[in-house]
């Protein structure tokens, strides 16, 4: 760390390197308002539009065999009979079968919650970091990189429109995600505060708890919970001088503990071969793990290559505008901070990809690819935090070259979500096209069965929904078998069978 009179003098140089930025803004809190504005306003048209285009969603797949599996068996009895036959996921399958109730039509509302409440816990998150590190203005900070954040998560996804808008992505990946960050969020206001009293007990036994019942979600989120809080437990045991180490240490081993056994009940769930005798099992173990290394760069949409260079710069911004007189990092740390980030990141995004390659010996699927990309974004927001830290000690050649590169990255990414909400807005048209089609042919479904037609064939679909999901489409008259998506069609809407007309 450097001395009192060295923090001084840095902050000084941070606060004057900002000046220059915008000139014309008299103070950092007037500079952060500015800042937030620009960027609310630049990213609220994208969040707005993947709202909107959220009412033209359906149940696909696997929605209609959860849905009739939990309205069949009981919420709760479903969690046993699927944990028995089809695999371990408990509490997805509880989750899963909860949100399939509601009436399809109505998924607009989980996408908008789901989507709302993980921005708020990520602004909390960053919220309880920025007045822990004492940054001048600790909630616009917060709000400006949270927005970003949650926006980056949802485009650099391969496939965004199975990831927001299919139930069986909120329930498996999304849901968990956000309780976590919730979570995580809670530790760190709680240490904020100081643990007292029974708080250290109370804290470790909800740890135990949350932690168990999101271990009962997809395989690929319980391997990053469980490696997050590894890393998290190691990284603690190696800073021996951090306030109230020992009770954070005990929370850590219990929400670790609980994480691995829920892994280890999962993996004693007799569903399991059910469900993986579907995909090959004669890879072995040295050709999955060459395969999943050589995924570690891929698996992301085109818009993550101008989003994340993007989200890196505006983080840098943020930070750079609300530094603090004091408190800032050595050189040495913060070269190490870069270094030991972007091991932990790259193992973390390797560690969550695996399962998909150990259990199926292939790619995971679009919807499980939000977990690395979330942690690939969180690691590009720490290097942006490390990177404004940085500027204070660079050379003045480099720190001019910093004065336009990150102002132009940020200009890139501020263009990304105007760019991408009008090509939202353009796919308003496909969504729309395809929830009225769908509409129809469940109109003439519930007329059928009240008819007392067993055998249904409901009109054409002319927008292949399931082909933007990059899912198996339901079979249609032409074709000469019958599929699993029609057959769980068949069973929610309680009929024989469900046919599309051919062409």
């Amino acid at each position: 760390m450097i001395d009192g009179n060295e923090k001084q003098n840095a902050g000084g140089q941070a606060n004057m390197c900002c000046a220059k930025w915008l000139p014309s803004l008299a103070n950092s809190r007037t500079q952060s308002l500015v800042v937030m504005g620009v960027i609310i306003l630049c990213f609220a048209p994208a969040f707005l539009v993947w709202g909107y285009n959220s009412q033209y969603m359906r149940f696909v797949a696997d929605d209609f065999c959860f849905a009739s599996s939990a309205r069949t068996n009981g919420l709760l009895s479903n969690v046993l009979v699927q944990y028995q036959s089809w695999g371990g996921r408990y509490s997805a399958t509880f989750i899963y079968g909860l949100a399939a109730q509601i009436e399809y039509s109505s998924i607009w509302i989980l996408v908008c919650v789901a989507f709302t409440l993980w921005l708020l816990a990520i602004v909390w998150v960053l919220y309880q970091l920025a007045f822990m590190s004492r940054l001048e203005n600790p909630l616009l900070a917060a709000v400006s990189i949270g927005v970003v954040v949650t926006y980056c998560i949802f485009a650099a996804s391969p496939n965004r429109i199975q990831s927001l808008y299919w139930i069986g992505s909120l329930a498996n990946y999304v849901f968990p995600m956000i309780v976590f960050t919730l979570w995580i969020g809670s530790v760190l206001f709680a240490y904020r505060r100081g643990f007292s009293g029974s708080a250290p007990v109370l804290v470790v036994a909800s740890s135990m708890i949350i932690n168990f019942f999101l271990g009962g979600f997809a395989e690929t989120y319980v391997v990053f919970q469980v490696m997050t809080l590894g890393i998290a437990l190691l990284v603690l045991i190696a800073l021996p001088s951090v306030h109230q180490r020992r009770t954070l240490i005990f929370l850590l081993i219990a929400g670790f503990f609980s994480s691995i056994v829920a892994l280890f009940v999962q993996r004693m769930s007799p569903g399991n071969s059910v469900r993986l005798s579907a995909f090959p099992q004669d890879v072995s173990i040295y050709e999955r793990i060459i395969d999943s290394l050589a995924f570690i760069p891929f698996g992301y949409s085109r818009l993550a290559v101008f989003a994340l260079p993007g989200l890196f710069a505006l983080t840098s911004l943020v930070v750079h505008v609300n530094l603090p007189s004091q408190g800032l990092l050595a050189p040495r740390n913060i070269m190490r901070g870069f270094a030991v980030t972007g091991a932990m990141g790259l193992v973390l995004i390797w560690a969550v990809k695996f399962p998909s390659f150990y259990f199926m010996s292939f790619y995971p699927p679009y919807r499980a690819l939000l977990v690395p990309t979330t942690v690939l974004v969180m690691m590009m927001v720490t290097w942006g935090i490390l990177a404004a830290m940085s500027l204070t000690h660079v050379s003045l050649v480099t720190r001019r070259a910093w004065k336009v590169v990150l102002p132009f990255l940020g200009l890139v990414a501020l263009i990304v979500p105007i760019y991408d909400s009008l090509v939202s807005l353009d796919r308003m048209v496909t969504f729309r096209t395809f929830a009225e089609a769908w509409d129809r042919g469940q109109s003439v479904i519930l007329s059928e069965r009240m008819s007392g037609n067993r055998d249904v064939v409901i009109p054409p679909i002319p927008v292949d929904m399931y082909s933007l999901l990059d899912l198996n489409t339901m079979t249609s008259e032409s074709d000469t078998s019958y599929h699993w998506v029609n057959e769980c069609m068949a069973e929610y809407y309680q009929v024989d069978t469900i046919l599309a007309a051919g062409d």
